[in-house]
């Protein structure tokens, strides 16, 4: 029964803000490629390289770890992928819509064993981000390069086809998570990456107090969440 009332909710505030987005924030000329294709790679003129200390290690359980990343880590990643790398302009052309990043989740994941595989451990399972609007984008980038058997993002593209992540340093990978079922896939070894959440904004931003929000669940439903957050310009 609760499960039934949490899915009807989240139905509810994806449409509702989907339909806000797509017709305040979004141009309408522009067709969204995401949101069509599933998913796009693109290639960064410059790779983001990130190095952490021991000290900014914090573990979540056996098969995950958070990287807690420092402000000038932050300011630097975005630098290189939204002025170096020109993203804002990319993703804009993609899909239409300007973006405010209102989450930021460097980790690293461990190989699950069999018999806990079924287990809710870092987004393991196949599943949709219900409480978000279908335009909501989620970046992937590898801090190393991610192999086949690295075990990157899997999205569902349809029944019979499934994009699975491999990818040089200098590729990030952008999908949307409402739309597309997804998981993290199950590394023989680690993998070290970097998730963004970008919600569709009138202005090309960032929420204040990402280094804070590092240490709490990814939060849901972004538009009520983030809606006393101080923004600053990207």
């Amino acid at each position: 029964m609760i499960r039934k009332i949490y899915i009807t909710i989240t139905f509810f505030y994806s449409f509702i803000t989907s339909c806000f987005e797509n017709f305040f924030l979004r141009d309408r000329d522009i067709i969204n490629l995401i949101n069509k294709d599933g998913y796009k790679i693109i290639k960064l003129n410059e790779p983001v390289n990130l190095k952490f200390n021991s000290d900014q290690v914090v573990s979540v359980n056996n098969y995950m770890d958070k990287i807690l990343l420092r402000q000038n880590q932050i300011y630097e990643i975005f630098d290189k992928l939204f002025n170096k790398s020109n993203l804002k302009k990319i993703l804009y052309d993609f899909t239409g819509f300007k973006f405010n990043i209102g989450f930021v989740l460097a980790y690293v994941t461990k190989n699950i064993p069999v018999e806990k595989q079924k287990e809710k451990l870092y987004a393991n399972n196949w599943h949709k981000d219900l409480p978000f609007s279908k335009n909501t984008l989620k970046i992937i980038i590898p801090i190393e390069r991610i192999y086949e058997e690295d075990g990157g993002i899997e999205i569902k593209l349809d029944e019979n086809k499934i994009y699975k992540m491999i990818s040089d340093i200098d590729e990030v990978t952008v999908f949307n998570p409402n739309l597309f079922y997804h998981k993290a896939g199950n590394p023989n070894k680690i993998r070290k990456q970097i998730m963004l959440q970008l919600n569709p904004s009138k202005d090309w931003s960032y929420n204040y107090d990402l280094i804070k929000l590092q240490r709490k669940h990814e939060p849901k439903f972004p538009l009520i969440a983030y809606i006393n957050k101080k923004k600053i310009p990207l």
